[in-house]
């Protein structure tokens, strides 16, 4: 979980109803909710989300475990 820098909006990494990744998006003033799951909804395994330290530019890294699975970070701009 993270906020935007001027704290409008916390993004949370979560699953969708199929089980599919996806960043949930609150506005933090009218608790409206919003979904982003391009490119990481392909996942399914979870992930952690991250902002940069200065910028509104995050980072999500899935949690693929095992010999034969790469885990993958995406730089995502909701």
């Amino acid at each position: 979980m993270t906020l935007t820098l001027d704290g409008s909006t916390v993004l949370v990494s979560t699953l969708s109803a199929e089980g599919t990744d996806q960043v949930l998006l609150v506005d933090t003033e009218t608790l409206r909710t919003d979904t982003f799951s391009r490119v990481i909804g392909e996942n399914r395994e979870g992930g952690g989300l991250h902002r940069a330290h200065r910028a509104d530019v995050f980072a999500w890294a899935d949690l693929a475990a095992g010999p034969d699975r790469q885990s993958r970070v995406y730089l995502l701009r909701p």
